[in-house]
């Protein structure tokens, strides 16, 4: 058989034309489809692979893929062109997966999940399904949404939760800083000022007069900013002033007290006129009235008045209108703690403060220096009682509502009995404090006997008395010491 090189080369001329019309019009299909897809492929040179992604491998959709005889394929076995890039249709999975990658040379962009939104949804409407779309357009607006108005979890605490850490926090700094902690909890956002406002307004102790003034006018200026119809002077539940604050001040102010529930006043008497103390005497009313929630009262001051002659002869002819006595009288009936100054030893006042109510449970006061009872029934609640210049007659009327004591303190008695010891003691088995300070005439070695038969006792304090037997007492704290816990002669 003759070959002849001429033929040959008809052949190969032959067909490396055809191969190379094959690859024209492959390369015309391909920047078709091109210009068609949309633009959510894998074009970027920095765009991984979809394995590398872990998404699904995309269909491969070639001109020639169905000729596995192609022209084509024979060149790229001998290796004579470069293989002919594939047609892709990507089915992604992953809404990330169809944004564009910035490159590392690029500055980042001041929202970066915020820009990248609006293409992410384009694309996604442009390659999935109308359902899958809709969700990746949904999930895309949350993530702008998220990244404009990031969560605030702390300022979405609850007030019923916050208020009980505030007061904890309250009971636990120095007392000289609790306002400015609050304060500064108060600024940390506007979800928790309404609970530190509450806390701080829960106690309020004003040293000046014209902080009452003051305080009625910040109470309305914050109720407006916070847009509460209730004012912040509302939240007062213990109100403590060092001062005599004037008649009109005290009068605005006590009007915005409906919570209050504990009242204490500071006096230093040897600085009062009696015009001051007038202020406090005439304001008892008012107070009553505009404060229903009042459960305790304390009026302290000095024990030495008689040093004062004006404030003597003030208390002495002291006396309010027809009404107001018993407008005192309700107030105080109602009240859970009572505690009085000693220059309350007037008539007018003693009268309405005699008349304690059942729900009483701790009484300090001086008695009067003449003869009156008390106009209670019962005292079911009454643990703690502290007389000064109790009278046989009202120890008596006091043992005979046989309330509960626990705690019983005595000071500057006259005389007291034998009979109203022994009495006192048994009518009051759970009395566990005792003490009898400064009194008068007293038979020792009776006292101490029934106090060795008081098992309860846990406190005694007698200091101050006279003709105090020693060897009588170290009898005592012989047998019966062993149970005390506290001692002070």
């Amino acid at each position: 058989m003759t070959v002849h090189v001429k033929d040959i080369r008809i052949n190969s001329f032959a067909a490396l034309l055809i191969e190379i019309l094959a690859l024209m019009v492959a390369l015309e299909l391909y920047w078709t489809n091109q210009q068609d897809a949309p633009q959510s492929s894998w074009s970027h040179p920095r765009m991984p692979l979809p394995r590398q992604c872990g998404l699904p491998e995309p269909r491969i959709a070639s001109a020639l893929s169905c000729h596995s005889e192609s022209p084509s394929f024979i060149l790229r076995e001998r290796g004579r062109i470069p293989p002919i890039p594939t047609i892709t249709e990507p089915t992604l999975s992953h809404p990330l997966a169809a944004g564009k990658l910035p490159l590392a040379t690029d500055p980042p962009a001041a929202n970066a999940d915020s820009s990248k939104a609006p293409d992410e949804a384009q694309q996604a409407n442009s390659s999935w399904a109308p359902d899958e779309a809709q969700k990746a357009e949904s999930r895309c607006a949350k993530n702008t949404a998220a990244a404009r108005c990031p969560p605030d979890r702390w300022s979405r605490i609850p007030f019923e939760l916050l208020r009980p850490i505030l007061l904890l926090m309250v009971a636990l700094s120095p007392t000289a800083e609790r306002p400015r902690y609050l304060l500064w909890v108060s600024l940390v956002c506007r979800g928790w000022q309404p609970a530190a406002s509450s806390v701080l307004w829960e106690h309020v102790c004003v040293h000046i007069s014209s902080q009452f003034d003051e305080l009625a006018l910040g109470s309305t200026h914050l109720s407006l900013r916070l847009g509460t119809e209730r004012e912040a002077a509302a939240s007062i539940r213990s109100l403590e002033f060092c001062c005599l604050p004037s008649q009109s001040s005290l009068s605005t102010f006590c009007s915005k007290l409906s919570s209050l529930r504990g009242l204490e006043i500071h006096t230093l008497l040897h600085e009062c006129q009696p015009a001051s103390c007038s202020t406090i005497f005439a304001q008892l009313p008012l107070l009553a009235d505009a404060c229903p929630s009042l459960i305790a009262l304390s009026i302290d001051g000095s024990r030495h008045y008689e040093c004062n002659p004006t404030l003597v002869n003030f208390v002495e002819r002291f006396s309010w209108e027809d009404a107001e006595p018993v407008k005192v009288t309700r107030a105080i009936g109602r009240l859970d703690f009572l505690r009085l100054a000693d220059y309350f030893d007037c008539s007018s006042i003693w009268r309405a403060t005699a008349a304690v109510g059942a729900p009483l449970q701790v009484w300090a006061a001086i008695c009067p220096s003449y003869e009156m009872a008390m106009t209670s029934t019962e005292l079911p609640n009454l643990h703690t009682v502290k007389l000064g210049w109790a009278t046989i007659r009202f120890i008596n009327a006091l043992v005979s509502l046989c309330p509960p004591l626990r705690s019983l303190h005595l000071f500057e008695v006259s005389s007291l009995p034998e009979t109203a010891l022994h009495t006192l003691l048994s009518a009051c088995l759970s009395i566990e404090e005792l003490s009898l300070i400064d009194v008068g005439d007293m038979t020792w070695g009776n006292f101490l006997d029934a106090l060795e038969q008081h098992s309860p006792l846990r406190s005694l304090d007698i200091r101050r008395n006279r003709n105090t037997p020693t060897d009588r007492i170290a009898t005592f704290l012989h047998r019966c010491g062993g149970a005390l816990r506290s001692l002070r002669l």
